[in-house]
């Protein structure tokens, strides 16, 4: 095996290993929040605050939300440009 294949599956090698042991230690590391008493882990509690939040509706209530109208249909062009078939050769 020659020097250069030899360095690439060196490289190859501890790239995976790389990969690998920073899969798992991303998996490892609980959801962390910044809070006020500092670093606190998110809880199934946090995840029911979110769930429970609702939408501000009253943007579709205002006047000037319903005086914006729809952008007119774009014409569409009269002739297709390019060739039917580009891959066809001339």
């Amino acid at each position: 095996m020659s020097r250069q294949n030899l360095l690439t599956v060196i490289f190859i090698v501890a790239l995976g290993l790389a990969g690998y042991f920073w899969y798992t230690y991303s998996q490892s590391q609980p959801v962390v929040s910044e809070g006020n008493g500092g670093m606190q882990t998110m809880d199934l509690g946090d995840y029911a605050k979110v769930e429970s939040l609702a939408p501000d509706l009253t943007l579709f209530a205002n006047p000037l939300f319903k005086a914006l109208t729809p952008l007119p249909v774009p014409l569409r062009a009269t002739t297709t440009p390019g060739r039917a078939n580009p891959f066809v050769p001339f």
